[in-house]
C-alpha cells in the first residue's frame, strides 16, 4: 500500500535500495532515465545528484502525489 511505501522512504531512504543501486551501475552522463510512476522523486533526485548529466523524466499519476514531486523538483 503507499502508506507502506512512504514509510519505508521515511525510514530506509529508499524503498527499493537493489533497483537503485543497478541504475547507478547503468546510468551514464547523457542518458535519459524516465521514471514511471515517480511518486515524490526520491529515485530520480537520487540520480540526478550522483551522475551528472543525467536528464530525467518523470512521470506520476495521483494528484496528490504529483504535488509533493512538483515541490521537491522546486526545492532540489
Amino acid at each position: 500500500s503507499k502508506n507502506f511505501i512512504d514509510h519505508l522512504l521515511l525510514t530506509r531512504g529508499h524503498h527499493d535500495r537493489e533497483v537503485l543501486e543497478a541504475l547507478h551501475e547503468l546510468i551514464r552522463p547523457g542518458d535519459v532515465f524516465w521514471d514511471v510512476g515517480a511518486n515524490i522523486g526520491l529515485m530520480s533526485f537520487d540520480l540526478m545528484h550522483a551522475q551528472g548529466g543525467v536528464s530525467v523524466v518523470c512521470f506520476e499519476p495521483s494528484p496528490f502525489t504529483y504535488a509533493q514531486l512538483y515541490l521537491n523538483n522546486q526545492l532540489n
